[in-house]
Formats: C-alpha cells, structure tokens, sequence
C-alpha cells in the first residue's frame, strides 16, 4: 500500500510546525494516517491560518504503522 501526504501550496512555517506537532505523534500512537491528517489540519485550523486546507493525503486513510517485531 503506498500513501502520498503533500501540500498543495507552499505553507508557513509555523503552521506546517503545528501540522508536524499534531500528526507525527498521532500517527506513531498507532492512529490511522486519515485521523492523524484531519486532527493536523484542524490543529492547523484553530490557528486561523488558511494552511490547514493545504495538505492532502493520496491513499488509504486507513493505513496504520506497524511496529517491528
């Protein structure tokens, strides 16, 4: 399965910061990579920057990182 998480525009740093701070952690907890996306633009969002609309994700919002054995 392969997945794409991009932005269509450049964003600001600042909310690409908040973006990363949200889903990284999300995404290495074991949430699904759609949740960790939404949660990332909506912490975005609260910001009132107009970036949360930028990143996109191609692919199963389903998909979950497994841990090595």
């Amino acid at each position: 399965m392969t997945s794409f998480l991009g932005t269509y525009w450049p964003v600001g740093d600042a909310p690409a910061l908040k973006f990363s701070k949200t889903f990284y952690p999300l995404l290495i907890q074991g949430k699904t990579i759609g949740d960790a996306v939404l949660a990332g633009r909506r912490a975005v969002n609260e910001g009132r920057s107009v970036d949360w609309a930028d990143y996109v994700l191609f692919g199963s919002p389903d998909f979950v990182l497994k841990r090595s054995a």
